[in-house]
């Protein structure tokens, strides 16, 4: 639910409150879990591959992965991203 305040509420609450912001803050609202690259809901295969390997990504045209211990670099080629292991 999304709580909206008037200028004026604002202006009681913090007297040097400027309306530059459309967005509220919020506080003590719980992050919920990652879904992504962990357990079943991983969609990419960098957990079995090796330095040297590579996969192709039809219709992207950017991939961010970071896992420690290992590094990767991507590059947008014709028709999507191609991703490698280099370490």
């Amino acid at each position: 639910m999304i709580a909206e305040r008037t200028n004026s509420q604002l202006n009681n609450v913090n007297p040097n409150f400027q309306n530059t912001t459309q967005f509220l803050i919020e506080r003590g609202v719980p992050i919920p879990e990652c879904k992504r690259g962990r357990g079943p809901q991983r969609v990419y295969p960098y957990h079995l591959m090796q330095i040297g390997d590579s996969f192709f990504v039809p219709n992207k045209k950017t991939i961010g992965v970071s896992i420690p211990g290992k590094k990767f670099t991507s590059r947008a080629v014709d028709g999507g991203v191609r991703v490698w292991r280099i370490a």
